[in-house]
Parts: structure tokens; sequence; C-alpha cells
């Protein structure tokens, strides 16, 4: 029985701590890897959210020169109400865009511990 026990700690042991830290130094490169496509992830949407109010705002700025011309004054308030509730709501759209992603972005970035567990926690739901 001593031998078997030796047997074990000398020869089936180290490998199996090799093969621990093996694993420890594999999921520390894939959780610096995940933790880099979250950062890339949400400045992406963050881009797009700000694409979302942006380009709306520049439509808009060129819908009323081209309707300050004399004749399309007769009915310019109905127009614009009608314009502005279209254009509202992409840069609502992209102002939440903007502000859950920046939110993400700094719990991405300042402790990447926690959000990954509340996303581990979330799929086993």
């Amino acid at each position: 029985m001593n031998q078997i026990y030796e047997d074990i700690k000398v020869n089936v042991l180290p490998k199996i701590a090799e093969g621990f830290a093996m694993t420890q130094e594999y999921f520390q490169e894939l959780f610096g890897r995940y933790v880099q496509y979250l950062i890339i992830s949400r400045i992406f949407y963050i881009c797009l959210g700000f694409l979302f109010i942006v380009v709306p705002l520049c439509f808009v700025r060129k819908l009323l020169r081209w309707m300050g011309q004399a004749e399309y004054r007769s009915d310019r308030e109905r127009r614009l109400v009608c314009f502005f509730i279209i254009i509202g709501l992409p840069v609502l759209i992209g102002l939440i865009i903007v502000l859950v992603n920046i939110h993400t972005l700094i719990e991405v970035i300042y402790v990447p511990e926690v959000y990954i567990l509340q996303q581990l926690q979330f799929m086993h739901q």
C-alpha cells in the first residue's frame, strides 16, 4: 500500500499539478482576450450610438435650410413637428446605446471579473 501511495505521489500528482498550471495559464490568457473583446465591442457600440445621434441631427440641419425657402413656408410648422418626431426616435435610441455602453465599458475596464461573473450568473439562470 505504501508503494502505491509513493508511486502516485511521485509519478501522478506532479503531472496533475502540471496540467492544472497549464489550465490556469490558458484561462488567464482566455480571460484577457475576452476582456479585450468586450472593450472593443463596447467602443464599437458607442460609435454606432453616436452615428444614431449625429446623422439625424445633420439631416435636421439640412432640412431646416430646405424648409426655410419661400415656397415651403406655408405648412412649415406641421412638417417640423412630424420631422422632429421621426428624427427624435433615432436620437433617443442613440443616446440609450451610448449611455448603456459607456457604463458597461467603464465596468469592463475597471472590474472585469465582476462583469464576467454577472454574465455567467445570467447564463445559468
